[in-house]
């Protein structure tokens, strides 16, 4: 009956029938297609593309309406015939000659796409279609480009609702079997698509002499392209189903969890992506599964879940090495020795309590050893699986310095964490035997050997690796530096638990002492500060005079030309600079110093590829040179004053940070004059040379930083200091020209009239500072004789409005000090004029007049009894003044 109804057309009859869009008529039909097809000539004759093209038209319809139920039938009618096309070895519907139209079937999904996810039932449906459409893969297949651009188009767009639909059923939980349904159609679909990658990825010989003439290089490109597209659609589908598999692992069936284990090994194993491969991996360790794949296994005891779980752990641990622990890119012996060892790992997941006494036994345990590797990075309690090891570790070294055996790198880097991990229960050496001291020793130096000569190499960041390296005695010195500056490379800080170690002080400061690493140099600098932090004062004194004691040989070591050497032992320098000595040597302060002095004169090089280290090193070296100063006056040492004052390009070179663009380099710099000036003076010691300062650029800098809060007070502290001493290695220039005036004038008064700025600032300090170097002035202009000088600086007319501005506010004892100074010598300039211009000074509405006034009016409006002295001198001379005959 079925060949004689398809001897007449009868599928061109039922599909006008389809057409109609009546419901009734059109579910008729589907069951009338669905027993026709059981005879093979249904497919053979590509009856089944006709009346897939039907289904097609007539899905958009329904779809657009929102019957759900006709798009169900839609969908179930076409997941059957795909079907039916694998089933019958059928060509494939993704074929490249394929009358199917694959391409307009997924693009009506796409475009129908919000209309169809609005139903559980029918998202599924759709799943179980593209199923069954990717499933026919046979040996021969060939796609399009245009084929394999739609589907990768729609694994991106329908993966993520796939996965939204299995949390949302899993979630509410009415349907279990949806959620089930939805869990195993996903993974098969992940195991097709994969197996199709593949497909397009390989070489495939064309099938006859035109498609080898046809061929395009751009087609091959665009598979490739798609392939993919849908492989990073797979990872990211993957990375979701990791997580969802690992909550609800319990609730899964066996079967379904197989599948997933099946997805999982086809990704890893099938994949060409070495990055997209390295990272899933990382998440799956990250989730736990080295330790859930053994565990499932023990739950579910089947023999088909070991073997894929074996397969699948052996996969990440070739993916983990080639990431973790290739030392050599040339050398793949690790995917060998894995793949060698799965039957090892099948007794990690089967007997774990056979590792050691079964295991570690064997002359090559490679695969048990990164299996363990990974375990104690990835896994919250990894010294649980590490500590019954340590027994077998320690006969397994044995066993190869016995036997001369040369292990692969790899393994040494692998078993190096394992066994510092397992070393990490091991007892304190007091309540071990003698035989275990024996055998530690042994073990040590065996792994000491094949560590040689370059112990980076076999480094892994892990805290494990540092503990054992500062709780392992008879460690060389070499070896726990390189593994504290591999530490401190990548962190700023280390376990707050070794902290107060004694070994830990003593590898960083031969850090300091050795390494060239700005990074390694700033982290050390900053643990060493930590460290510090946890001593009691006789420990903090005596680990400071050790710090002191190598400073001049690390910096005795430092080479002329290499700029950035000399920059990086700034940290060290930084450090002894915060410590300060009880009692130091003045010996090495001496050496220090001078040192010190030929490092920064050479910071005045322009050879630096950062101006920001420039700037630090610059800051460093100041304020180690100021307390070297304080540490040699302390001890009535004057070596470290000689170097200073003598050394010509040191003061250059100061003088030229006053005007760094970094305030912090500045106020240093203005610091270390400050005090150099005032020591020569308090020691009455006489430079040999003196460098003279130029008055036109303390001008300028006073008129750009008078709104500096920092750098203008310690400017003005400076000027003080050196206005009033007699013994300096600085002096000031006594005459600059003024472009702005066009004639020379004397460097006294320029000064003035840019201190004077800072005498009218609000904050307390500037104008404190100011008013101090302004009675300085007037004492250093006496010095220089010039009864012209001191007459222009006291009869400035600027001077009465600045004095009664301050006596509008509070007053200050540098004020004070100032005015009564100041009236001195007005009086003398006074006594000195005619008697006509004596009445003009002294007028009641001149400057004089009304400044005494004020000066009275504020002074006597006071209740304070402090600084009596000074206002008695001033009210007095202010009363000479009112009362003077004239």
């Amino acid at each position: 009956m079925i060949q004689y109804l398809l001897d007449n057309d009868i599928i061109i009859f039922l599909c006008e029938a389809m057409s109609s869009l009546d419901w009734n008529v059109f579910r008729c039909v589907l069951n009338c297609m669905r027993l026709i097809w059981r005879e093979k000539r249904f497919f053979v004759e590509e009856h089944g593309a006709h009346a897939a093209a039907t289904v097609l038209r007539t899905l958009t319809h329904y779809a657009t309406c929102g019957m759900n139920v006709a798009v169900d039938a839609c969908l179930h009618f076409l997941c059957d015939l795909f079907t039916g096309l694998r089933v019958n070895a059928i060509s494939s519907p993704l074929s490249y000659d394929s009358a199917y139209g694959v391409e307009q079937f997924l693009a009506c999904l796409s475009s129908l796409k919000e209309s169809i996810v609005k139903g559980k039932r029918t998202v599924l449906a759709v799943a179980l279609v593209f199923h069954s459409l990717v499933s026919h893969q046979p040996e021969n297949l060939r796609m399009r480009a245009d084929t394999a651009r739609a589907v990768a188009k729609t694994v991106e767009e329908w993966s993520p609702i796939l996965v939204d639909s299995l949390k949302h059923a899993a979630l509410v939980g009415v349907d279990n079997n949806s959620a089930d349904m939805f869990y195993i159609v996903i993974c098969q679909i992940g195991v097709d698509l994969m197996r199709l990658c593949k497909l397009l990825e390989g070489t495939r010989p064309r099938s006859d002499f035109v498609q080898t003439i046809l061929a395009s290089e751009q087609e091959d490109v665009d598979l490739i392209r798609s392939s993919n597209t849908m492989i990073k659609s797979l990872h990211d589908t993957l990375l979701e189903l990791v997580i969802f598999t690992k909550e609800n692992h319990r609730q899964l069936q066996t079967e379904e969890y197989g599948m997933f284990l099946k997805f999982v090994y086809y990704f890893l194993s099938e994949n060409t992506h070495i990055d997209l491969l390295s990272d899933f991996c990382d998440v799956l360790c990250i989730n736990g599964y080295l330790s859930l794949l053994p565990q499932v296994y023990f739950d579910r005891n089947n023999e088909t879940i070991r073997k894929i779980s074996t397969l699948v752990l052996g996969e990440i641990l070739v993916n983990l090495s080639r990431k973790y622990l290739q030392t050599d890119d040339h050398s793949q012996s690790y995917s060998t020795d894995i793949k060698n060892g799965l039957v090892e790992l099948q007794c990690v997941m089967e007997q774990p309590q056979s590792i050691g006494s079964r295991l570690l036994q064997k002359p090559r345990p490679y695969s048990v050893l990164v299996f363990l590797y990974f375990y104690c990075q990835y896994t919250e309690n990894p010294q649980e699986a590490t500590t019954p090891l340590l027994p077998y570790l320690v006969q397994y070294l044995t066993r190869t310095s016995k036997a001369h055996h040369e292990l692969p790198k790899y393994i040494v880097k692998a078993l190096w964490l394992v066994y510092a991990m397992a070393s990490l229960s091991m007892p304190d050496d007091a309540n071990l035997s003698i035989e275990d001291k024996i055998l530690g020793d042994k073990c040590t130096e065996r792994l000491m050997d094949l560590l040689k000569p370059n112990p980076t190499l076999y480094y892994t960041h892990h805290p494990a690796i540092l503990f054992w390296v500062l709780t392992t005695k008879r460690l060389s010195n070499k070896l726990g530096s390189c593994v504290l500056s591999c530490w401190l490379e990548i962190e700023d800080t280390v376990p707050a638990e070794l902290i107060p170690h004694p070994a830990l002080k003593h590898l960083i400061v031969t850090i300091l002492e050795n390494c060239d690493s700005r990074r390694i140099l700033s982290h050390a600098a900053r643990v060493i500060q930590l460290c510090l932090k946890k001593l009691n004062a006789e420990e903090n004194q005596h680990f400071t005079k050790h710090l002191w004691a190598i400073v001049p040989n690390v910096l005795a070591k430092r080479t002329d030309t290499n700029f950035d050497s000399d920059r990086n032992c700034r940290y060290l320098l930084e450090l002894v600079a915060g410590l300060n000595p009880t009692s130091l040597d003045a010996t090495i302060c001496a050496r220090t110093a001078h040192l010190v002095c030929g490092l920064f004169s050479m910071s005045s090089i322009d050879n630096y590829t950062d101006s920001d280290d420039r700037l630090h090193f610059e800051y460093v070296c100041l304020k180690l040179s100021l307390v070297l100063l304080e540490l040699a006056r302390m001890q009535q040492d004057i070596r470290v004053l000689r170097i200073y004052s003598n050394n010509v390009e040191f003061l250059r070179c100061v003088l030229a940070s006053t005007q760094s663009a970094r305030a912090q380099v500045a106020c240093a710099a203005l610091q270390m004059l400050s005090h150099l000036v005032y020591y020569c003076n308090r020691m009455q010691y006489k430079p040999g040379k003196r460098l003279e300062m130029d008055t036109v650029t303390i001008v300028k800098a006073l008129r750009a930083h008078s709104n500096d809060d920092e750098r203008g007070p310690a400017l003005a502290q400076l000027l003080y200091i050196l206005l009033n001493s007699s013994a300096s290695p600085l002096t000031l220039s006594d005459r600059i020209r003024l472009e702005e005036e066009g004639q020379a004038c004397n460097a006294v008064r320029a000064l003035m009239f840019r201190v004077q700025m800072l005498c009218c600032k609000e904050t307390e300090d500037q104008s404190s500072a100011g008013w101090r170097v302004m009675s300085v002035i007037f004492k250093y202009a006496t010095q220089k004789k010039s009864v012209k000088l001191i007459t222009t600086l006291t009869l400035q007319p600027w001077m009465h409005t600045l004095i009664r501005y301050q006596t509008a506010k509070s007053y200050t004892p540098e004020f004070l000090s100032f005015a009564r100074t100041w009236l001195n010598f007005f009086r003398i300039t006074f006594d000195q004029n005619q008697n006509k211009n004596k009445k003009l000074l002294l007028h009641k509405h001149s400057l004089l007049y009304g400044t005494l006034v004020s000066l009275r009016g504020k002074i006597n409006s006071s209740d304070d009894g402090s600084y009596s002295d000074i206002k008695d001198d001033i009210l007095s001379i202010s009363d000479y003044f009112l009362n003077a005959d004239i």
